[in-house]
């Protein structure tokens, strides 16, 4: 899935905050996550894997699935914009795929009836996408107040 000419501009003015934001979105948007590990590989190759990651802060996360809901995920999700480790993105991973596992699996039936080899997950509503969008600028915004005090 090739990367939108927004992810594009915002990689070229080296906005790594808005890289990130973006990025974290399709982990939630794209159950495949191909869309992040493209996004991935060309941020990395302006940014560089040291500026674009973070290293992990040391939290140790639940590997109990029975804690893994949509309202883990979210907070994931928030303290992955102040701490855009590798670690974080692949406990990520792993519990956005636990839960979308039913809607992972009816994508791939519906592929293969279809044809169709991207995966990707459409909101069934317009607000969902607004939410999202009105979290990341809330963490945005909490980050570089974090960052000047």
């Amino acid at each position: 899935m090739p990367v939108t000419s927004y992810f594009k501009k915002a990689v070229q003015e080296k906005n790594v905050n808005r890289v990130r934001i973006m990025m974290k979105n399709s982990l939630v948007r794209d159950p495949s996550f191909e869309e992040f590990d493209e996004m991935s590989r060309e941020a990395e190759k302006v940014f560089g894997s040291s500026t674009l990651y973070d290293r992990h802060d040391g939290e140790i996360f639940s590997t109990d699935k029975s804690d893994w809901n949509k309202t883990y995920m979210n907070n994931q999700l928030v303290d992955l914009m102040s701490n855009f480790s590798r670690e974080r993105i692949k406990h990520l991973k792993a519990v956005c795929s636990f839960i979308y596992a039913d809607e992972i699996r009816n994508l791939k039936q519906s592929q293969m009836a279809t044809g169709e080899h991207k995966p990707r997950r459409e909101k069934n509503n317009n607000s969902f996408g607004w939410i999202m969008i009105a979290l990341a600028i809330i963490v945005l915004i909490i980050f570089i107040i974090t960052k000047h005090f």
